[in-house]
């Protein structure tokens, strides 16, 4: 955890990485309230040690709420009081070395119970409180996407899925996949390689509509070519292998899927300037799980879906039409 800190904390106290060692704190805390002998020497060890990491620690005001540092909610009283970030860290030695005489004091003049269950309620109230606090700042600070945490953004992000339920492929270098996303750099001007639709929006086939798959012409295309495009169907589960159709007008694919799935390498020929369509269908369909887009919609959207068109890839190589 220092090693983190000092390699690429930034001058910076990550204390959410502590919660490593708060087991031990607990075990040490639980130890010293059964333990009849405490030793004051260890006391001051431990209030001195503190109070001069105190003095150097650094005092940051965040205008959101840190994940690396939630107890840095306490900052912004801080340097309020301290007036400055050597006064906070003043103040915060200061406050060390009083409450390690208080307790001091405590343990003369009270008895060890009493002194126990003073050390709980301190800790039972103080816990709760701080939590409130980071919980106050995370929930009606904007986060680190400048927006608000508790407003659902749904209604601006997906208004593309709302008016037309559509999937596409934009033109660019892939530079990584992992589990089937892509992180390409888009060509510019920005243009889509394909562009499907009339499907639900994560590939099933809607009852009696036909989906299609719309191949466009790449920049510069002087006549028509012939591209190749690798569509992967399969069918529900629990139910019979399921016929599909795929059509193009190069290409006919007549054939079934099962939860499984299948997977085939189509033709189309591509007019210059323009585009070309590849047509799914199937003629039989059953109820499918709700749509995936939230919790809401997934547990409480019935639909009927024919098959999923679970793939879509189209190849760099050309042919003559």
């Amino acid at each position: 955890m220092t090693s983190y800190d000092l390699r690429f904390g930034q001058g910076r106290l990550h204390d959410r990485y502590l919660f490593y060692v708060v087991p031990l704190v607990l075990i040490g805390f639980v130890a010293m309230l059964r333990d009849w002998r405490w030793s004051r020497w260890s006391l001051f060890a431990s209030a001195g040690v503190l109070a001069m990491s105190f003095s150097v620690v650094p005092v940051i005001r965040y205008q959101k709420f840190n994940v690396d540092s939630p107890v840095a909610v306490l900052n912004d009283g801080l340097l309020d009081l301290g007036g400055s970030v050597h006064g906070a860290q003043l103040f915060l030695a200061f406050a060390t070395i009083v409450v390690a005489l208080l307790f001091l004091l405590a343990s003369v003049f009270l008895r060890k119970r009493q002194v126990v269950i003073l050390l709980l309620a301190t800790a039972a109230l103080a816990i709760p409180v701080q939590t409130g606090l980071a919980f106050n700042r995370l929930l009606t600070v904007d986060g680190t996407s400048g927006r608000p945490l508790t407003v659902d953004q749904g209604v601006v992000f997906d208004w593309i899925d709302r008016n037309r339920a559509t999937r596409f492929r934009i033109a660019g270098e892939v530079l990584g996949e992992d589990r089937g996303v892509a992180l390409i750099r888009a060509a510019k001007p920005w243009r889509a390689e394909w562009l499907a639709f009339d499907l639900y929006r994560d590939g099933w086939t809607v009852p009696k509509v036909v989906g299609t798959i719309r191949v466009f012409a790449a920049p510069g295309q002087s006549s028509a070519l012939r591209r190749f495009l690798t569509v992967s169907v399969r069918g529900p589960q629990d139910v019979a292998a399921r016929s599909f159709h795929v059509v193009s007008n190069a290409s006919d694919w007549r054939g079934e899927a099962d939860e499984h799935g299948t997977s085939n390498q189509i033709s189309v020929c591509v007019p210059a300037g323009g585009y070309a369509d590849v047509k799914v269908s199937t003629t039989r369909y059953s109820p499918i799980y709700g749509d995936p887009r939230s919790e809401s919609s997934f547990v409480s959207y019935a639909r009927s879906g024919g098959v999923l068109v679970t793939g879509i890839a189209l190849a760099d190589e050309t042919g003559f039409c």
